[in-house]
């Protein structure tokens, strides 16, 4: 709502050039341990709502390549299916203002889910399972978009064809969890500590550490 005031205070150019002046610190940031573990558990396709290039920086510095991320539609057409992994940019990205959902007006646009960004979403993850990480349940938009996900899961004529989805939460509802997330088919993780950040690292260490145990010696 902030941004969306200035906006139509000052105009969306001006709302542009006060982005560009967090790009500098944002440039300047290092990559750390959570984006690490992301590097190691080897996602092969990563939605994120930030802007900063944190996840690509990870990328190419954990495993020596590097990862393009995926903003327009153009995007989409360059790297077809060949990229090892697939850092997809909902929001938008530093690189271009233009794409960046921020204002109230640009984040409405974004929920009617229809920008093809949005369509590719729909299409991995019907076909995929899903991890939610970094999401708190006062998050409107991940609740609707799993909402739209399970009409379409239900029309489905085989529901055990449906790939099964996961949510990390910082923060536990046990009332909340079982009403929106696992009447939903979506299993819940909790963190175990009150620091939202250690949380998520050791829910990841412990994420890395099984997929290890199952991997074939």
């Amino acid at each position: 709502m902030l941004a969306e005031y200035y906006v139509l205070k000052k105009g969306k150019e001006e709302l542009q050039n006060l982005l560009d002046v967090f790009r500098k610190p944002l440039e300047e940031m290092r990559a750390g341990e959570v984006h690490e573990l992301l590097v190691q558990l080897q996602f092969p396709i990563i939605y994120t709502t930030n802007y900063d290039h944190l996840l690509e920086k990870a990328h190419e510095k954990f495993t020596g390549e590097k990862t393009p991320s995926i903003v327009t539609l153009n995007d989409m057409l360059k790297v077809g299916n060949n990229m090892k992994v697939q850092i997809v940019k909902f929001h938008g990205d530093l690189d271009d203002l233009d794409s960046v959902v921020l204002d109230e007006t640009s984040y409405f646009e974004r929920m009617d889910f229809e920008a093809a960004l949005d369509i590719k979403m729909r299409a991995d993850m019907l076909g995929r399972s899903v991890l939610f990480l970094g999401y708190s349940l006062g998050d409107f938009n991940v609740r609707y978009m799993m909402y739209k996900l399970h009409k379409l899961w239900d029309s489905a004529k085989d529901p055990l064809a449906k790939p099964k989805s996961y949510i990390f939460l910082t923060t536990p509802n046990p009332l909340l969890k079982e009403v929106l997330f696992e009447k939903r088919g979506i299993t819940t993780f909790t963190s175990e500590v009150s620091d939202h950040g250690e949380g998520l690292k050791r829910f990841l260490q412990a994420l890395l550490k099984g997929v290890n145990d199952l991997e074939p010696q």
